[in-house]
């Protein structure tokens, strides 16, 4: 399944001497929506929106973690062991190189084989466009180009706006009540 989906511009918030303006970007195949609203516990309001941004900017993904003095260790480890071991090395490497290029064979065979299916599901128009749009975020809205704009509905009785973070480990929903 395919979904296009088409933004003006990307979402926004602005801080001048009349107050907050929050614009929120709808996507443009559904029909407009409008909301002018008084805020009447403007800190609470804040408060919740800057948490809800804290969600949806945030990426919990595992960082690499540095193993070099371990690796340092085990190098040392290996080396004091290695005349022993080596002559039985040496002995299977023969047969490990001729391993060794039997699956490189093996790979560019299925890499070959897999190139056309891969063309078949996602023409290379598709890809350009991807490029060129992620290209265009990546240059002119670089902050777009990372975070997903909010989901905002609109009901009778309230409003709410949901996000997922980064790494989309996280979900934030905020609903304010129209009265």
């Amino acid at each position: 399944m395919e979904v296009t989906q088409a933004y003006a511009r990307p979402s926004s918030a602005t801080m001048d001497a009349s107050g907050m303006r929050l614009s929120v970007s709808a996507e443009l195949s559904r029909p407009g929506v409008e909301l002018n609203a008084r805020i009447l516990d403007s800190l609470s309001y804040a408060r919740v929106m800057l948490a809800l941004y804290e969600v949806v900017a945030s990426d919990f993904r595992a960082k690499p973690k540095d193993h070099s003095a371990y690796q340092a260790w085990v190098e040392e480890r290996y080396l004091e062991e290695l005349d022993a071991a080596r002559g039985a090395q040496l002995r299977q490497l023969p047969e490990k190189k001729r391993e060794r290029d039997q699956l490189k064979t093996e790979i560019e065979d299925l890499r070959t084989r897999i190139r056309p299916l891969e063309a078949a599901l996602q023409g290379q128009d598709y890809y350009a466009a991807t490029r060129k749009y992620f290209e265009y975020l990546f240059k002119h809205f670089r902050e777009a180009w990372i975070i997903l704009d909010p989901v905002v509905s609109v009901h009778p009785d309230c409003v709410v706006f949901e996000v997922f973070s980064v790494d989309e480990s996280s979900y934030g929903r905020v609903t304010v009540p129209s009265e």
